[in-house]
Formats: C-alpha cells, structure tokens, sequence
C-alpha cells in the first residue's frame, strides 16, 4: 500500500487492483499481488528512507532494548537497571524459573514478548513496571510442531517459524485441514506484522 515507495497502492487500479494497466504503472522494484496490494522491495524502502532509525530522535527517546536479550545461545539473564533504562529485564530459560520470577515479582514483574507495547504503555499510558520478563528463551514457548493432533504454537513462537509450520502444514494436510493451516498463513501476512 502507500508510504512503501510504490504510489498509493491499488488505489489507481480501480479499487480491485488486478486491472490490465496496473502492474504496467508501477514502479520497477514494485510488484502486484493478486489480492490487489502493491509491495516494494528492500531497496526501494532504503532508498525512501535513509537515515537509520537508531540516528533519529525518536530512537534516542526510546527506552533501549538491551543488547543481552539478543545472545545466543540464551543464558539465564539478568539486567538491572540503568539511567537511560530504569526497569530490570530478566530472560528466563526456562519454564519454572519464568514461574519463579514473576511469582516473586507480583505486579511488578510484567512479562513482555517483542516488546512493541512497553514503550507505548510507558510513554503514554504512565503504566510501567520495576522489571521485564522476557519469555523467549523458555524453549515450551517457542516452540512450533506439527503432531498427531494437530499443530502446536508456543506463545512466543517467532512469526516466520509459525509461517513455515503453517505452510508446510497446508502443502501436507488434505482437505479442509490443510485449507485452515493454509488461511492462517495467509493471514499473518496482514495481521502479525
């Protein structure tokens, strides 16, 4: 759609996108999809937008994600709090210690995955919290199967491993089953960004 360097979208094919001329007025780096939505590539959001984000104001306001959270393979972690971080995160490695820490920690402790909200929360609701627990490292939820019984999601399963679960699923499953499994990797394209 607009604001990814391809125009406004399908907005000039007549509302169903899939008209003959369409794909002809885009942009080089810019692509069709049959459902009428227009995608750039890469390079083209590069090229639009050139100062990166950690260079901007908006990124010197935000609360920094620490850059432990991102070792692998994960230990047990701990960060304390710092002046341009005051809330302690914590990442688990493990169910019962994920059940420990938020146990111990009450209402305090508000356990966060992605952590898209944290700073709108904190920024604009005044709703922080004394410590982060960080689930995603707790192997039981991340964890993405496909069994007897059906598939099995972790809560803090990775949306490209729930993607490729789905649609591997969808390409092995006949029938009605293997239409569901397609549907929702489908629809993660729109809904899990």
């Amino acid at each position: 759609g607009g604001g990814n360097g391809c125009g406004s979208g399908n907005t000039g094919c007549g509302g169903g996108g899939g008209a003959g001329g369409c794909a002809a007025s885009l942009p080089s780096d810019c692509k069709l999809l049959p459902d009428g939505d227009v995608v750039s590539s890469t390079a083209s959001k590069l090229a639009k937008h050139t100062t990166p984000y950690a260079a901007t104001d908006a990124a010197e306001s935000e609360p920094a994600l620490p850059e432990e959270l991102l070792a692998w393979p994960p230990p047990p972690l701990h960060i304390p709090a710092a002046p341009r971080r005051p809330t302690a995160w914590w990442s688990p490695t493990s169910l019962q210690e994920l059940l420990a820490l938020k146990a111990s920690l009450g209402e305090r402790g508000r356990i966060v995955t992605g952590a898209s909200e944290v700073t709108i929360e904190a920024r604009y609701k005044r709703r922080s919290a004394d410590a982060y627990l960080s689930p995603s490292r707790v192997p039981q939820l991340v964890a993405c199967e496909d069994g007897a019984k059906g598939l099995t999601l972790g809560a803090c399963a990775p949306l490209s491993d729930v993607e490729a679960l789905c649609e591997a699923a969808g390409r092995a499953r006949p029938g009605c089953e293997g239409e569901a499994a397609r549907a929702c990797a489908t629809m993660l394209r729109w809904f899990a960004s």
